[in-house]
């Protein structure tokens, strides 16, 4: 290839500094809404939803076994997948076991 055919056109530049900028934008609006998210999650979800059990017991933890299932398998993200799973099915399976509690208030519920 000669000079002439790898140098970049000014149309080419301005997109390639477009595209770096939106990649940096959209990392950073994500990242954000990760960090509000774990902050919530932390602070709020797990004293409104878990109110009997420690941070520790209701998602402090996960973290911890997802780096172990990382290291565990190599790097491969399908262990991780998997607890995810887990995790969805035996959520799903204990909000079909909860009592229903619509139109009841809440006060004597355990």
């Amino acid at each position: 290839m000669s000079a002439a055919e790898m140098t970049v056109t000014s149309s080419e530049e301005h997109r390639m500094w477009r595209i770096l900028w939106s990649s940096i934008l959209g990392t950073a609006v994500e990242w954000y809404d990760f960090l509000i998210y774990a902050v919530a999650t932390a602070l709020v979800f797990n004293k409104r939803f878990f109110p009997s059990t420690g941070p520790a017991l209701s998602g402090g933890l996960t973290p911890f076994i997802a780096a172990a299932l990382m290291e565990w398998s190599g790097g491969a993200p399908w262990p991780i997948a998997a607890y995810l799973v887990a995790c969805a099915l035996l959520t799903a399976t204990a909000a079909l076991l909860a009592p229903e509690t619509a139109r009841r208030p809440l006060d004597g519920v355990a």
